[in-house]
């Protein structure tokens, strides 16, 4: 007759978990890195146009009333710019350069998203929004009197926006019209000149969840950054 031995064994649950939890803080930097990079490379890059784009918004005064736009956005979407190159460019407040991580090691997670030198537009950027902004006139076109508007000599506006008829100068009468034209900005972060606000309107920025996109992208690579570093005894 054979003897029937019996074998008992016991899982230390507490010793497995400490493994875990020292394997898992070991691979949640890598993690973040991954995420961080694969967020960064969600961006639309587009140079900043050389001459501006026109639209006609309204009329005041019987003249039209033009918006100037060096950046219009894609549709939907606001893009990161062409951040420049040299000295002080991750200064340049742009949201790409301002996704960072940081590995919480109680909570045994990573956290990623815009840093605390974010300013609104880039959290708008992110997290969308709703907001005011206005046109706000920066000249007429033909400027008046001796003091000229050296950005609209160097960027008339199209003769097809500025309408026909005849304006004065001097004693000379010469053929178009004249417009007021004006520039976008957000009235809450921008700081008010005595100049005066042409049109007002409301606008809706959608969430552009960089962060999640980045996220999915890569959330099947991030498995191996456990590989080997769970191990006892």
């Amino acid at each position: 007759m054979q003897p029937t031995v019996k074998v008992r064994g016991k899982i230390n649950t507490a010793h497995v978990r400490k493994r875990v939890s020292r394997g898992t803080k070991e691979a949640l930097p890598g993690a973040g890195v991954i995420v961080q990079r694969s967020a960064r490379r969600q961006f639309s890059h587009r140079n900043v146009k050389n001459k501006p784009k026109w639209q006609e918004v309204g009329t005041r005064n019987g003249r039209p009333v033009l918006a100037m736009e060096f950046r219009p956005p894609l549709s939907g979407k606001i893009t990161s710019w062409k951040n420049p190159r040299g000295r002080g460019a991750v200064k340049t407040g742009f949201l790409r350069t301002l996704i960072k991580f940081d590995v919480d090691n109680r909570r045994e997670s990573v956290a990623i998203g815009p840093t605390d030198e974010a300013t609104w537009l880039n959290k708008l950027q992110e997290f969308g929004g709703s907001g005011q902004r206005v046109l706000r006139l920066i000249g007429h076109y033909p400027s008046n009197g001796r003091r000229k508007n050296k950005v609209l000599e160097r960027f008339p506006p199209p003769a097809s926006l500025i309408g026909g008829g005849r304006r004065k100068k001097g004693r000379k009468s010469l053929a178009g019209g004249s417009a007021y034209v004006g520039v976008w900005v957000d009235p809450a972060h921008t700081h008010r000149r005595k100049t005066v606000d042409l049109v007002s309107r409301s606008a809706r920025v959608p969430p552009g969840q960089y962060m999640s996109k980045g996220l999915a992208k890569v959330r099947d690579r991030l498995a191996a950054q456990w590989k080997d570093r769970i191990y006892g005894p």
